[in-house]
């Protein structure tokens, strides 16, 4: 069952917090949001993805367009999001914290 993308300002300046699926369907929402972030100044952007449910190839793609315009960080990725991440050998364009 599909969950709908919901993203909040986090709790430091440039922190985006994603719940729900990250895919072809909302990851516009997603590439808006970090648009608006660029557009204020914002150029290291840290997502924290810990509510995120599914992620598939064009939420991935989402995440790798954001690059062009500084750095994303993603904090407290799923297990799904991390394999995701390995697979596709992009562990150096997507820093992980906790």
């Amino acid at each position: 069952m599909e969950e709908p993308l919901t993203i909040e300002q986090g709790p430091q300046p440039g922190e985006l917090t994603l719940t729900g699926d990250l895919d072809l369907g909302t990851s516009g929402l997603l590439e808006t949001a970090i648009d608006g972030l660029r557009a204020g100044g914002v150029t290291d952007v840290v997502l924290n993805t810990a509510g995120i449910t599914f992620v598939d190839s064009r939420g991935l793609r989402s995440m790798l367009v954001a690059l062009q315009g500084g750095s994303i960080t993603l904090r407290r990725p799923s297990a799904q999001l991390l394999r995701l991440i390995d697979l596709t050998g992009l562990q150096e364009h997507l820093p992980v914290v906790e």
